[in-house]
C-alpha cells in the first residue's frame, strides 16, 4: 500500500491515509472530525468491553473446567468403593486366566496398533515442531509455541507407552 498509514484507535493498517481506519469510521459512522474526542473514548470503551467479555469468558471456562475436576472426583471416590468391597485375596482358577487370555488378546492387538501409529504421529509433529522453533526465529510466541508442542507429545509418549508396564506392576 502506497498511501497507507495506521489507525489512531485500533493500530491497524487503514488505506487512503486516513487518521481512522474503515472499521472504526463505520462503527461511528465517521464523517469528519467533529466530536472527535467524545468519539474516541466511545471506541476506547467499546474495546475496554470486549476485552472484559473475552476475561469473563476465560473466567466461565476455568470455573467449568474445575467442576468436571471435582465431578470425576467424586465419581472416582464413588468408584473406589465398589472397588475396596470386592475381596481380591480369592485365588484365580486356570480356567479363569484362560477366559481373561482370550479377552484380553484382541484388547492387547488393538492398543499395540494405537501405540505404533501413535507413535509415527508423534515423530511427525516431532518433526513439525522442530521445524516450527528453527524457522521462528525472532517470534517467541511461535518458539514457546513448538516447546509446548514438543513437551506435550514427549507426555503423551511416555503415557502411551509406560502404561501396560503400570498396569503389569499393579496386578502383580
Amino acid at each position: 500500500m502506497l498511501n497507507s498509514s495506521k489507525c489512531i484507535i485500533c493500530k491497524k493498517e487503514c488505506s487512503k491515509n486516513k487518521d481512522i481506519c474503515e472499521t472504526c469510521e463505520s462503527f461511528f459512522e465517521w464523517k469528519h472530525k467533529t466530536n472527535f474526542k467524545k468519539r474516541l473514548r466511545e471506541l476506547k470503551k467499546y474495546f475496554s468491553k470486549e476485552s472484559n467479555s473475552i476475561k469473563f469468558r476465560e473466567d466461565k471456562m476455568k470455573s467449568k473446567t474445575l467442576a468436571i475436576f471435582g465431578l470425576v472426583f467424586f465419581l472416582s471416590m464413588v468408584a473406589m468403593q465398589f472397588v475396596m468391597a470386592v475381596d481380591f485375596n480369592q485365588p484365580i482358577s486356570s480356567e479363569d486366566k484362560q477366559t481373561f487370555d482370550q479377552i484380553l488378546e484382541p484388547v492387547m492387538k488393538i492398543y499395540n496398533l494405537i501405540k505404533y501409529v501413535a507413535t509415527v504421529v508423534a515423530v511427525i509433529v516431532l518433526l513439525f515442531a522442530g521445524l516450527t522453533y528453527m524457522t521462528a526465529g525472532s517470534n517467541p510466541a511461535k518458539r514457546e509455541q513448538a516447546k509446548s508442542m514438543i513437551m506435550y507429545v514427549v507426555i503423551g509418549l511416555v503415557v502411551i507407552w509406560i502404561a501396560p508396564l503400570i498396569v503389569n506392576f499393579i496386578v502383580s
